[in-house]
């Protein structure tokens, strides 16, 4: 049989597209869009049809550490993050976590904070997100990104230093059930030590 389909075959009509299958006529349809009782006009590349992406294999997960106490002057120090795999899900809190195995785990935003003393302290603290291969992350473990926040001899001062809006073209790991990563952040400084603050964002998949 051939394509198409003429309706009112006896007495003539209009042709319908249809495509024919082993004898079996499926109809051709073009797609509109639009609200209801709306007609936003034919699917093409100049009109595309919205829609809305959604990866349910992505799972969220968030690392944190708010007032974390910093160590003695120019001591690097592993930082106890809280890690949160989703809205609701279970708390972990650790030095260094494992990266799912064969997850990827791609980071979307980093920021990083540090408060000086209330006494008027001025202080440099350099953070290192660093990566350990081999198991557990060490303050001498490779490191994959590093920034550094300053506050003046200013009681209670703060100063910030972020990264937002990777995306998905933020840095990513392939776990393999050994990788690990953590933070760590040596703060130089006299007498009175500052506390720091880490926040990452990010999703395994």
């Amino acid at each position: 049989m051939a394509d198409n389909t003429l309706l009112n075959a006896g007495t003539g009509g209009d042709t319908i597209a249809s495509d024919d299958i082993s004898g079996i006529k499926f109809q051709r349809m073009k797609l509109i869009h639009g609200a209801d009782g709306v007609n936003d006009g034919d699917v093409s590349n100049a009109n595309p049809l919205p829609v809305f992406i959604t990866d349910t294999a992505k799972l969220p997960i968030h690392y944190w550490a708010n007032a974390a106490a910093a160590g003695t002057t120019t001591t690097e120090t592993a930082i106890t993050l809280s890690r949160s795999p989703s809205a609701g899900g279970t708390v972990t809190t650790g030095t260094s976590f494992v990266i799912t195995s064969g997850k990827w785990f791609r980071i979307t935003s980093m920021a990083f904070a540090t408060r000086g003393n209330s006494s008027a302290t001025a202080q440099v603290t350099t953070f290192n997100l660093r990566v350990n291969t081999a198991g557990a992350v060490t303050t001498t473990s490779a490191i994959w990104f590093s920034a550094r926040s300053a506050t003046p001899a200013t009681a209670s001062a703060w100063d910030r230093t972020a990264i937002f809006d990777f995306d998905d073209n933020g840095p990513e790991l392939l776990g393999n059930g050994t990788i690990q990563i953590g933070i760590t952040a040596a703060a130089t400084y006299s007498t009175n030590a500052p506390t720091w603050d880490v926040a990452i964002f990010g999703y395994e998949y």
